[in-house]
């Protein structure tokens, strides 16, 4: 099998192993709150409830998609996706492995350096 077929096959296998592992997470957490606040808990799919991950999935993909009228799809589609794949994208320069480089911005009265936390003024050095 070639390198990338073997990465995708290991990719897919460790989140199917991770989406399980939290799909019964949260059914554990629904048994403890129902627990502390007296009550049943997920109990009517499957013996104890086990198989209520698998009905909330089925539930979310068999859900009707609602769009409004007036709304470009595409963008409304995609306006979650773009909102949370900006946030690496805004943190990335501040933990750029490239030192920043000292530079000099004059003005009529003084001069103003941009320089890396770590260095000490110039006059320290």
């Amino acid at each position: 099998m070639d390198f990338i077929a073997l990465s995708l096959l290991k990719a897919a296998l460790w989140a199917a192993i991770i989406l399980t592992t939290l799909a019964y997470l949260q059914w554990v957490e629904r048994k403890v709150i129902a627990h502390i606040q007296v009550r049943v808990g997920p109990s009517r799919v499957g013996p104890h409830g086990l198989l209520q991950p698998l009905a909330d999935v089925i539930k979310l993909l068999t859900k009707e998609d609602m769009v409004p009228q007036q709304a470009n799809k595409l963008l409304y589609v995609l306006a979650p996706f773009l909102a949370v794949s900006m946030v690496p994208v805004g943190q990335s320069p501040a933990h750029s492995p490239q030192p920043l480089h000292d530079s000099v911005v004059t003005r009529r009265t003084r001069a103003t350096r941009l320089i890396r936390p770590s260095s000490p003024p110039k006059g320290q050095r």
